[in-house]
């Protein structure tokens, strides 16, 4: 089952690249909760692939993922051991966040 949902994240994750009106329906289709879930279990990169495309580009998204919960399980995966898909997240929320 863990293998089907990293293939459901890595999908939507490449599913918002370019696109805001993707972005928009992902968030309002209430997909933020279950990658945020997943950051959890064995699918956290394509997890945080997927909210690192979401942040992309909006600082409202970055907030939203932020105060979603997102942030410490991004920091504890990078405290884990270093990973790409974590670092991809950090730099887009840090870069769009208005409270930098």
């Amino acid at each position: 089952m863990e293998g089907t949902k990293n293939y459901a994240a890595y999908a939507l994750g490449n599913l918002v690249v370019d696109s805001e009106e993707r972005k928009a329906l992902m968030m309002n289709e209430g997909a933020l909760k279950p990658l945020i879930s997943l950051l959890k279990k064995d699918s956290r990169g394509m997890a945080s692939y997927a909210l690192g495309n979401l942040a992309a580009n909006s600082d409202q998204r970055s907030s939203q993922i932020v105060n979603a919960g997102a942030l410490q399980p991004l920091v504890a995966l990078l405290k884990e051991r270093p990973q790409m898909e974590a670092a991809h997240i950090l730099v887009h929320l840090a870069y769009n966040c208005d409270e930098r």
